[in-house]
């Protein structure tokens, strides 16, 4: 009797052990397709950002141009001279408060992070999957990537990055992408 009361008792401590490594790879999972999912987006917004940005340029470039060189526009049109003039004038002196460099700059280095912490989730599942961590040192690399991606991704009040749905649907797509080529899923549960 004492026998089975030890072995029941051995059998429940192994099934909560492989609970408590399901829900460790599980977390670790979860926090990789987080982490890929954010930098997808930054990617995207980068993107985005970086063609407003070209497109102000381009416009003051324009003006500036427009200008120096179409003097008969002054002189037959002096209201559109006006316009094309005030324009440019408005625009570049916004163009510090639109914040285009900063943001770009903001987000490369946040990319640049935020790949950095998705590949070292992928480094630890792989590394927990093949069993070449103990728990224990899975949950402490575990811990300290959560931490950091936590860290990366708070908000700073010189950049506020906004919620757009485009930009969450195209990076969803690149993420059932990436997903489908580098695990072969169709969705983002494994």
């Amino acid at each position: 009797m004492k026998y089975k009361i030890f072995f029941n008792l051995k059998t429940h401590n192994h099934a909560k052990i492989q609970i408590m490594n399901l829900e460790l790879r599980t977390r670790i999972w979860n926090n990789l397709v987080t982490s890929k999912f954010k930098f997808l987006y930054v990617g995207n917004l980068i993107s985005i950002i970086q063609v407003w940005n070209k497109v102000i340029l381009g416009f003051l470039t324009v003006t500036t141009l427009i200008s120096v060189s179409l003097w008969v526009v002054w002189e037959k049109f002096p209201y559109v001279w006006a316009v094309i003039i005030a324009s440019s004038q408005i625009m570049s002196a916004l163009k510090p408060v639109f914040g285009y460099e900063k943001r770009i700059k903001y987000l490369v280095e946040l990319s640049t992070k935020l790949n950095e912490v998705e590949f070292q989730f992928e480094q630890l599942l792989s590394k927990f999957d093949t069993s070449k961590l103990t728990d224990d040192e899975a949950s402490e690399v575990f811990f300290s990537l959560h931490r950091q991606l936590g860290e990366i991704t708070q908000p700073t009040e010189s950049i506020v990055i906004r919620d757009k749905n485009r930009i969450k649907q195209n990076s969803q797509a690149a993420l059932e992408t990436y997903l489908k080529r580098n695990y072969n899923l169709n969705s983002t549960s494994k």
